[in-house]
């Protein structure tokens, strides 16, 4: 990506996806262009870390760095990005740890950073986030237990974390989330038994928590749910009885 484009410091939108475009997101860009709204460079082949400088888009409502090759972690100034409503970081070779400041973002509707190489904890201050609507991180290393403050989604409509190394039960609190369409655990170490509050997510319409290690009966508050309204619900390999 060319450096003069720094010199377009009135530019609100920046759209080169779907190129093959190389090289690493030059720094100079973040720190000039400072009234983007828009950042796309999705379906290239950037690579290298995300510069710590994305932190000055103080006007950023979208930005998709999606099926690139950036590595390294997601840097902690995009907790900066405070008008920020879309984030995706999908199809990359991002690692580390998911930062806190994440929790940060109060005006995100959309977090999509599946199919990366992410690992360590959800970070409880994801719960924070109170506008959003999607949150999507299954294809990762993530492990350790879900966060129980996710239950204060209230806008949340799609939760996928399938294929991660989570554990423990799968938290009472996510029964609170009124408005999920989507919950999506499998391909996880989940343990422990259905919680019955699941029982109260009335949109839900899918339900996917195959290959894991969940036992016990089902809850007969989550039979006429189950038969009524899930589009898929996998036993296998669960304990779970038929």
């Amino acid at each position: 990506m060319p450096r003069e484009l720094a010199l377009l410091t009135e530019l609100m939108t920046l759209d080169v996806g779907d190129n093959s475009l190389v090289g690493t997101l030059p720094e100079m860009i973040c720190e000039e262009l400072v009234q983007l709204e828009t950042v796309n460079i999705t379906n290239n082949v950037f690579s290298g870390a995300l510069p710590s400088t994305v932190g000055l888009l103080g006007a950023l409502q979208e930005l998709d760095v999606s099926h690139n090759d950036f590595t390294s972690s997601l840097p902690s100034t995009l907790g900066l990005l405070g008008n920020l409503e879309q984030l995706d970081a999908t199809f990359n070779q991002l690692t580390g740890v998911l930062t806190s400041a994440l929790g940060d973002l109060s005006n995100l509707e959309s977090l999509l950073l599946h199919q990366n190489q992410l690992a360590g904890q959800l970070p409880s201050e994801l719960g924070l986030l109170s506008n959003l609507q999607q949150l999507e991180v299954d294809g990762n290393k993530l492990n350790g237990t879900i966060p129980t403050q996710l239950g204060g989604l209230m806008a949340l409509e799609e939760l996928h974390l399938f294929d991660n190394d989570l554990n423990g039960p799968i938290p009472s609190e996510l029964g609170a989330l009124e408005n999920l369409e989507v919950l999506g655990h499998g391909w996880n170490a989940l343990t422990s038994q259905l919680p019955s509050h699941l029982a109260d997510l009335s949109s839900l319409k899918e339900l996917w928590i195959y290959d894991n290690q969940l036992c016990g009966p089902i809850p007969p508050e989550m039979a006429a749910l189950l038969v009524g309204h899930i589009h898929c619900i996998a036993r296998h390999p669960n304990a779970l009885p038929r």
